[in-house]
Parts: structure tokens; C-alpha cells; sequence
């Protein structure tokens, strides 16, 4: 077995482990009783691991029982949870040296409330996209702005300020449709994207919003919800459906009408009765699928149906091949 040695400038405190030695660094950072090698394993395991500071305490412990003590006293959970929150400050502080010398783009939204003030959060991630979608690990916080009201030209100020602190022009800037966010990205004279979700939210909006159809629909879905919460069929309840960007997030109750129509046959008579109004707001009997489409070439087309569609599907001659969907 190697050994593994970390070393320390003043003392080292030794211990075997098998055939090889393992020696850790006793020296305590300056105000604080631990040694460095335990911070950094500390918020190393916070980061990474995503536990809590509690289970990080349990996992020094189990390191201590199975090595011979060898991290020694460990940490309160409340301490290791410090030592996280300063490296965030830490981490917040240095974000924007990251993007020195590279192209990047910002992202920027009004987020939570705080008390009476909003908190303005604006991203950095790097301009040439990988080819794949953004996730948490492209992204850093570059700056978390507090204020009573944000408009055009405080939003403008901050992205400005973001620019000066990293030295040059964002490529462009990325936002939902907000009026005052916009004119800020505007007005600051960078290449504005709109957010895609938030975007198709909207087109969702004006095609739905008013619909009687769509309404009815909704609001069974929400009474379902709020009045068999805590009863035995809670278990097929749908989801919550947001108040806020409700037509950003359709796609989860959607999927639940979508499971609750094809499963719906084998469901309690009970259940049946609550959710009748899915059956009775699905696809109804087919037509000829080709006045739907008169005008449009179809040939290379493919029909996809809703999952759990019992009818058959027919249209004009030519296409039939062309269509299928699933049989139940």
C-alpha cells in the first residue's frame, strides 16, 4: 500500500495505516483551533458531496474510528457550516477575475423578495455555448444587488458595473421579457436573448389564457388538489400548479393528465368519479386528419397521438403508412 503524506511546516503528526503512513497537517490556521487539512476536507465535502454539515460530522467520526484518530477532535456541525458560508463570501468576491481574459455572456433576473427590498441576481457564463444546455456548473455569481424597486435604468447601472469589475462587454445578455430588464440591456447597447422557457411561456399564454376549455381544465386540476389533499387518494393528486409563470411550468400536470388518461381504466371507482373530467377533456372521436392540414405538405410527416389513445387514427389516402400510434 503507498504512503500517503501531507506536510505540515511546523509538525507533523504520523500515523500507519497497513503498510504505508499517513500523515496529516496539525498546523492550526491563525484565530481558528482546526488545521487547515480539516477545513478544507470540510467544505471539500459540503461542495462536493452535497451533504449536510451534520453528516460531514459523522463522516470525521468514521474516518477517526477506522484510522486511529487521526483527524483528531472534530468540528461542531455549526462550525463547519461557517467555514462553507465563508468560502461562498469568498468565492462571490473573486467571481468576476474569473472572466478576465475570456468571452462570457450574462444572465440577469428579478428574484426573491427580502422584507420590502428585491434582490436583482446576475450570472456569468461563458459566450460560446458547448453544444448542450446551460447547467448549474457553467454559471457564477457575479453580483446580488438589493433594492426597494428595479427599473430600466438601475438594472442598467448594475450590469454596467458587472462589466467595469471584469473589465470588458459582456457578448450578450440573456433575461425573460420583462419590460425593465429589457430596456436596461437595451439601453446599455448589449446583444439581448430572451430566455427560451419564458418565451414559449408566453406563447402558451396568449393561446390558452382565455380559452373556456383550457380554464375548466385548470380549475379541475386545482379543485382536485385543494379538496382531496388529505384524503386516501391523495396519491394520485396532481401536482401544484404556480401561480407565478403558470404557463412556464405546464409540462408537470400535463404529464399527470397524460399518465391519469391512459391509467385511467384501472383506477378505483372512487378515483374515477374525482378525475372523470380527464376522459371527458381528451382527444375526442378521430376525424379525417387531413382537413386539419389541408394546404400543408404531410407526406414525410409522422402522426404522434396522445399515450393511451384507444380509437384509430385515419386520414386521406397516401399518409397512413406514414402515421401510427401506440396500441393499448
Amino acid at each position: 500500500m503507498p504512503s500517503i503524506v501531507l506536510y505540515s511546516k511546523k509538525r507533523e503528526t504520523e500515523r500507519w495505516i497497513g503498510q504505508g503512513d499517513f500523515r496529516t497537517n496539525d498546523e492550526s490556521i491563525g484565530r481558528h483551533h482546526y488545521s487547515s487539512l480539516m477545513v478544507a476536507l470540510s467544505v471539500a465535502f459540503y461542495a462536493r458531496l452535497s451533504v449536510g454539515s451534520r453528516q460531514i460530522v459523522e463522516i470525521f467520526n468514521i474516518l477517526n474510528e477506522f484510522m486511529g484518530n487521526v483527524f483528531g477532535k472534530v468540528p461542531a456541525y455549526t462550525t463547519i457550516g461557517y467555514w462553507t458560508q465563508e468560502l461562498g463570501l469568498s468565492v462571490y468576491k473573486e467571481s468576476c477575475s474569473l472572466f478576465k481574459d475570456k468571452r462570457y455572456a450574462l444572465i440577469v433576473d428579478e428574484s426573491m423578495m427580502i422584507g420590502s427590498e428585491k434582490l436583482l441576481l446576475t450570472l456569468a457564463m461563458p459566450a460560446i455555448n458547448a453544444g448542450s444546455a446551460i447547467t448549474e456548473k457553467d454559471i457564477t455569481i457575479v453580483d446580488i444587488s438589493i433594492a426597494k424597486s428595479w427599473n430600466g435604468t438601475s438594472i442598467k447601472n448594475v450590469l454596467e458595473k458587472v462589466a467595469d469589475k471584469i473589465g470588458h462587454k459582456p457578448e450578450y445578455v440573456i433575461s425573460d421579457n420583462g419590460f425593465t430588464v429589457c430596456k436596461a440591456v437595451r439601453d446599455a447597447g448589449y446583444a439581448h436573448h430572451s430566455d427560451i422557457s419564458h418565451t414559449l411561456g408566453m406563447f402558451l399564454e396568449r393561446v390558452y389564457k382565455k380559452e373556456a376549455d383550457f380554464q375548466e381544465l385548470s380549475n379541475n386540476v386545482q379543485l382536485a388538489r385543494f379538496n382531496y389533499n388529505m384524503q386516501d387518494v391523495a396519491y394520485v393528486q396532481p401536482p401544484s400548479q404556480r401561480s407565478i409563470a403558470r404557463f412556464m411550468n405546464m409540462s408537470k400536470w400535463i404529464d399527470w393528465i397524460s399518465r391519469m388518461q391512459y391509467l385511467y381504466h384501472t383506477l378505483r371507482d372512487d378515483i374515477k368519479s374525482i378525475y372523470a373530467f380527464i376522459p371527458h377533456n381528451a382527444w375526442p372521436t378521430p376525424v379525417p386528419a387531413g382537413q386539419f392540414f389541408y394546404g400543408f405538405d404531410v407526406s414525410q410527416s409522422t402522426l404522434y397521438v396522445p399515450q393511451g389513445t384507444r380509437q384509430d387514427y385515419w386520414c386521406c389516402s397516401g399518409l397512413g403508412r406514414l402515421w401510427r400510434y401506440p396500441r393499448v
